[in-house]
C-alpha cells in the first residue's frame, strides 16, 4: 500500500492521497520509495511542487519532516528548490 500511496503523491492525486490515508490508518507515511532514490512521500510532494499534498502530509500526526532521501535531501531542501522558503510557501492553494 505504501508504494501505491507514494505513486499517488508523485502523480499529484490529491483525492487518491486522501482516500488512501483515510482507508489505511496503519499506513507507514514515512516509507522510503527505493524507486524514487529513497524519497518519502513528503519529499516527493515537495519535489514535484504538489502544495495541496504537502499540506495534507504536514497535517498528518506521524509525518517526519527530517527524514532524508538516499542523496541527503530532506523535504525542506526540495521545498527550497521550488522557491517555497517561507511559512507562506505551502498554503495549499497552489501559490
Amino acid at each position: 500500500m505504501e508504494e501505491m500511496f507514494s505513486d499517488a503523491v508523485k502523480d499529484g492525486n490529491v483525492q487518491g492521497v486522501k482516500e488512501i490515508l483515510k482507508n489505511n490508518p496503519n499506513l507507514y507515511v514515512n516509507w522510503k520509495n527505493d524507486n524514487e532514490d529513497g524519497s518519502t512521500a513528503l519529499i516527493i510532494a515537495c519535489y514535484n511542487d504538489h502544495d495541496s499534498i504537502v499540506s495534507i502530509l504536514l497535517a498528518h500526526p506521524d509525518i517526519d519532516v527530517n527524514l532524508k532521501d538516499d542523496e541527503g535531501w530532506a523535504p525542506f531542501n526540495s521545498a527550497c528548490y521550488h522557491g517555497k522558503t517561507s511559512s507562506e510557501g505551502f498554503r495549499g492553494d497552489g501559490q
